[in-house]
């Protein structure tokens, strides 16, 4: 009897013991869930599918790792750059999910909040650019290590220093102050220039090629080019009997040839800028089997680089001429940075001491001259209600969330735009501003509505642009 008490005993305490383990479970889930909840509340996309994706990237977190972001944006992470909870560094493969947004069009789609409260005064953000960077390994999440920092050069269409960095705390929809980026204009050919200094390869000597000799004996330096053939650059003819002949060294493998002719008190000097050359055969072959034996480390590593340098350029031109055609640069950015040279790109730089979403901002308040209590109509009059309405400002990369009441300065050029009950979107144009002539009271917003489906960010952007 005593063994059947045991064993009894045993058993209510494993049931205990598993009863306890579903009681953490369930908190723990229900701690998760409420965490996402607070997520969904603070950031909200007011259209799922049309919201920004991430891109995703797998990179090893024992070696050096660059990533060129599909708007020329680029991420370095260095050797050892990831944490796990209790401090040490991950060994392990790290997944990375990354997103950026260059336009309130996309900050709206992604649903984040823009709105930052200072000193009991309430402001809105007008944007420099903004990302979403997150980690993790082995399903856990990673955090940055303070001690190989994680760095951005972000494309930006902003080139103000007025802006500042700001971190989102999803739990509470508060951004925190976290100080101020770097500022820099990259121009694509100088940093075509900045790639590793390769001399060009050798020349084989064409019908101007032309050797230099001392006959005099005065000029013993010349004797290192004695069996040297140089070739004119211009594939011009150069040269002639000189009295003096100088040769000098310049960048890239070339050289500056001057000739002087100075007798009976008169001077004449030429100058030509060459490569030099060998003679086709075995001369030739000779020097380029030396060149490619000198140069074949840097050339590997120039190539390298070249490779990398134009898949960043690539990707910028590409999204600035998408942005471009269809109407966002001409509608978010200033104007300055609208009609900056074409090869001209802003870099915004900063490192992050946290993951999560950060953001370049400048916080301002809305000067408005008119106020209108607003309802809505179809484009046949009948009425309409709308949700997730917003009011953005030409030539200013911010927008202000409105619901019945409207505020606006007639000095800007307004826009505005939201979803219908059924999901349509609609919108009221800067045209249609300009037509509105009440300042105060009651004012029916006939809108615009796009009853295709929408599929796309590039969908809505076409729509409304």
């Amino acid at each position: 009897m005593k063994t059947k008490h045991y064993i009894l005993a045993l058993i209510l305490l494993s049931i205990l013991f598993f009863q306890c383990n579903d009681t953490e479970n369930t908190k723990n889930t229900n701690n998760k869930n409420n965490t996402e909840l607070i997520a969904n509340a603070i950031i909200n996309p007011p259209l799922p599918v049309a919201d920004i994706k991430y891109d995703e990237y797998e990179v090893a977190p024992n070696s050096d790792t660059l990533i060129v972001y599909r708007t020329g944006t680029l991420l370095k992470i260095p050797e050892n750059a990831f944490l796990d909870k209790e401090g040490n560094v991950i060994k392990t493969p790290v997944k990375i999910k990354y997103r950026e947004f260059s336009n309130m069009l996309e900050i709206y789609l992604a649903g984040i909040p823009m709105e930052y409260d200072s000193a009991e005064t309430s402001f809105v953000f007008e944007t420099a650019g903004m990302i979403d960077f997150n980690a993790s390994s082995e399903n856990l999440p990673v955090f940055p290590n303070p001690k190989s920092k994680i760095s951005v050069n972000m494309v930006s269409y902003n080139n103000s220093t007025d802006m500042n960095l700001y971190s989102l705390d999803t739990a509470t929809g508060k951004w925190a102050y976290l100080g101020k980026d770097k500022i820099s204009t990259k121009n694509y050919e100088e940093e075509l220039e900045k790639l590793p200094n390769i001399p060009p390869i050798p020349k084989k000597a064409g019908y101007y090629s032309f050797s230099v000799e001392d006959g005099t004996g005065d000029f013993p330096e010349l004797s290192m080019y004695e069996n040297i053939l140089f070739e004119p650059v211009d594939n011009k003819r150069c040269g002639f009997s000189s009295t003096e002949i100088k040769v000098k060294a310049l960048r890239n493998g070339k050289y500056e040839i001057i000739f002087v002719m100075d007798a009976y008190g008169v001077r004449r000097e030429q100058k030509c800028i060459c490569y030099l050359a060998f003679k086709a055969g075995a001369d030739y072959d000779n020097a380029m089997k030396k060149y490619q034996n000198k140069y074949k480390y840097l050339i590997k590593k120039r190539d390298k680089q070249k490779v990398l340098l134009e898949k960043e350029w690539d990707t910028y031109f590409a999204i600035r001429k998408q942005y471009s055609d269809a109407g966002l640069l001409g509608f978010f950015m200033k104007k300055e940075v609208e009609k900056m040279d074409s090869n001209d790109k802003i870099i915004r730089a900063f490192e992050l001491n946290g993951f999560g979403i950060k953001n370049i901002d400048f916080p301002t308040i809305m000067m408005a001259n008119s106020e209108l209590i607003a309802t809505y109509t179809n484009e046949d009059g009948d009425k309409i209600k709308m949700k997730n309405m917003v009011l953005a400002i030409k030539s200013k990369n911010i927008f202000y969330r409105i619901e019945d009441e409207i505020k606006f300065s007639t000095k800007d050029q307004n826009m505005m735009w939201g979803f219908t009950s059924d999901n349509k979107l609609a919108w009221f144009s800067t045209e249609d501003f300009k037509r509105v002539r009440s300042r105060k009271g009651t004012y029916t917003f006939k809108m615009r509505i796009h009853h295709e489906k929408i599929n796309t960010y590039e969908d809505v952007m076409k729509v409304l642009f």
